[in-house]
């Protein structure tokens, strides 16, 4: 996408592997530090995307555990990244993209 002209815009939670990625690809991109299972950091994430194209939402969180040892905290940590925090994200961007 950055090579046919597109502003690539790379998150995550941890830093220094968004901006090595967003370095990799070159001028064209830039990383936002988010953590999706945060409802505050999805909102600024958003606030710092302005008008978005194409979102590619590929953020995930599995804890490896069997079901049958999850808990209530390993599950809420799951669910906020993998479906609320994508959910929102998606939710805040689409705007622009209409």
């Amino acid at each position: 996408m950055a090579a046919e002209g597109a502003e690539v815009i790379i998150s995550g939670r941890d830093a220094a592997r968004g901006e090595q990625a967003a370095a990799q690809i070159g001028a064209s991109a830039r990383f936002i530090q988010a953590d999706l299972s945060d409802m505050d950091s999805v909102r600024s994430l958003v606030e710092q995307c302005g008008s978005v194209d194409i979102v590619v939402n590929n953020a995930a969180n599995f804890t490896g555990a069997a079901t049958v040892d999850q808990d209530v905290a390993m599950f809420e940590s799951i669910f906020d990244t993998n479906v609320r925090g994508s959910y929102f994200l998606v939710a805040g961007v689409v705007p622009g993209m209409l």
